[in-house]
């Protein structure tokens, strides 16, 4: 059985910045330990996220960042 967490290879963009995915909803929650509502809340009260494709789609560094700052 696995954690849940997913390694993704080190990548940078063509002008050398780090490569992030975008990750659904659940990945972040269980990223944080909390439930997708919770997520949803979070978004509602100004946590960064995208559409992509019609689907909610979050970076985990951004979501931290803002979660740090929230919670200072």
């Amino acid at each position: 059985m696995t954690n849940g967490v997913v390694a993704f290879p080190e990548r940078h963009t063509e002008n050398g910045e780090r490569w992030e995915p975008w990750v659904a909803e659940v990945v972040l929650a269980r990223h944080f330990g909390v439930s997708g509502r919770t997520v949803r809340r979070w978004r509602e009260d100004g946590m960064p996220s995208r559409l992509i494709g019609g689907s909610r789609r979050y970076r985990i560094s951004v979501a931290e960042t803002w979660h740090d700052r929230r919670s200072a």
